[in-house]
């Protein structure tokens, strides 16, 4: 399957030149516990942002740049988004995380099983923004209110 996770604000602000606008630990904590010891994606702008892999996950870095190189036993590089759709799309033994950023986002979108959605409570000020999406296409299905954020998910209808 699948899957998205995103911290957005009111605004669906997600980044400041490349790093989240905002320090909620216990969201990083939600993000952690939701990806550890599973495959994520980012785009290369993403990860290079952080700067290294996240420990205890596999993580797949999607670009267009074939001299793109990273030496790590979990990283993959990928330069074939239509093959991402096919290995993971309907694979029920199989998930993929989409984790940013805007571009991967807009890409993935309409592949998108479910979604976890953080939406932080205050507003921010940055230049990256999440792409638009239909509430309609999707149900929510579960929602916990933190203390500076909500985080809310959906599976496709």
């Amino acid at each position: 399957m699948i899957k998205l996770i995103v911290a957005y604000d009111q605004n669906k602000l997600i980044g400041n030149n490349d790093h989240l606008p905002w320090n909620i630990p216990e969201d990083l904590n939600h993000f952690k516990k939701e990806t550890l010891n599973k495959t994520i994606l980012f785009g290369e702008v993403t990860f290079n942002g952080i700067g290294r892999p996240l420990p205890n996950r596999k993580t797949i870095v999607l670009t267009l740049n074939k001299d793109f190189k990273f030496q790590h036993q979990n990283v993959e590089i990928c330069n074939d988004f239509n093959e991402i759709v096919k290995t993971y799309k309907n694979n029920k033994n199989q998930d993929v995380i989409i984790a940013g950023g805007a571009t991967i986002y807009k890409l993935f979108l309409p592949y998108v099983d479910e979604m976890i959605i953080s939406k932080i409570k205050k507003t921010y000020k940055g230049n990256v923004y999440f792409p638009n999406w239909n509430e309609n296409e999707f149900k929510l299905v579960k929602s916990i209110d933190k203390k500076d954020f909500i985080i809310n998910w959906y599976t496709r209808i």
